[in-house]
Parts: C-alpha cells; sequence; structure tokens
C-alpha cells in the first residue's frame, strides 16, 4: 500500500515540475525585451507593472 502511495506522489510531483517548466518557457511574461537592428542591439527592462496589465493581472 504504501508504495503506490509514494508511486503516486512521485508521479504527481513529476507531473508538476514539467507542467511548471513548460509554463515558464512558453510564457511571455520575459523580464526584457531586446531588438536586433543593423548590428545594433536594445536591451529594455520591462516594468512588471505594464506587463501585469496587459496580462489582465490585478497588482
Amino acid at each position: 500500500m504504501y508504495k503506490v502511495i509514494v508511486f503516486l506522489l512521485l508521479v504527481a510531483l513529476v507531473v508538476t515540475v514539467v507542467y511548471a517548466e513548460l509554463l515558464f518557457q512558453f510564457s511571455k511574461t520575459y523580464p526584457a525585451s531586446v531588438t536586433v537592428d543593423d548590428n545594433l542591439y536594445t536591451f529594455t527592462l520591462l516594468n512588471p507593472t505594464t506587463q501585469a496589465v496587459a496580462l489582465g493581472i490585478d497588482l
């Protein structure tokens, strides 16, 4: 019985980690944006409040 419970907990942990990793990789809430124009790199930090408003999140 304990082996089944431990196995189910392990499966739940693996599924949670994989889901969180995919959610992080595919989310559009990156802290910065980079634009490349004619070998000129522009690195702009994004305002978290602006990002939250754009995503419809109440702070």
